[in-house]
């Protein structure tokens, strides 16, 4: 039976942490031998940690969608208003850009390893911005006659191409402004 080094917990964690930076400085096609350099770890610790680099990158992707399913769930708890939360999972989302911006252009570049492209993870996501803009529309916030999917598709948009397009705003003052737009369109005049 092999033990598991002592060690190992930590070298994970180090690998980690160095992929967030080494991807943010040099994108998703940095080479494995920058991150366990940057990790203080040499090249076999890396693959003893994730046999494939995508290993690594998926549990960059679990961590981002772990921190925005608590998003959502923090969101639907309390007695926010529909807009509100909706503002509220919208700012998360632009701080998860802020901190993965890499993320973005690997979906673009098509280098996200293909096992998370196929995965279904989305759809209680929807459902949960599909409540909100409904609650939007029973408080009277907003239109009875907007379509929430293409409402929907139009903030993931602007989180996806924030980052293509260079903006010099904060995740809070995007959040705002997006949601500002979004509610001249189908917020009640």
């Amino acid at each position: 039976m092999q033990r598991r080094r002592s060690d190992a917990p930590a070298n994970r964690l180090q690998l980690i942490e160095a992929a967030r930076r080494v991807f943010a400085e040099k994108g998703i096609s940095a080479e494995v031998k920058d991150i366990a350099a940057e990790a203080g770890v040499g090249i076999g610790t890396f693959y003893r940690n994730f046999p494939r680099k995508d290993d690594l990158i998926l549990a960059l992707l679990e961590e981002v969608d772990e921190f925005m399913e608590a998003a959502f769930e923090q969101a639907a708890q309390g007695d926010r208003k529909g807009v509100e939360r909706i503002r509220f999972v919208i700012l998360r989302f632009f701080e998860t850009e802020q901190r993965y911006g890499w993320l973005a252009e690997a979906l673009w570049s098509g280098q996200l390893p293909k096992e998370w492209l196929v995965r279904d993870r989305d759809d209680q996501k929807r459902e949960l911005l599909e409540q909100f803009l409904q609650q939007g529309v029973d408080e009277g916030d907003l239109r009875k006659d907007f379509n929430a999917p293409l409402a929907i598709a139009m903030m993931m948009g602007a989180i996806v191409f924030r980052s293509r397009l260079n903006l010099d705003l904060g995740p809070e003052e995007t959040a705002d402004t997006v949601l500002q737009l979004m509610l001249q369109g189908i917020g009640q005049r």
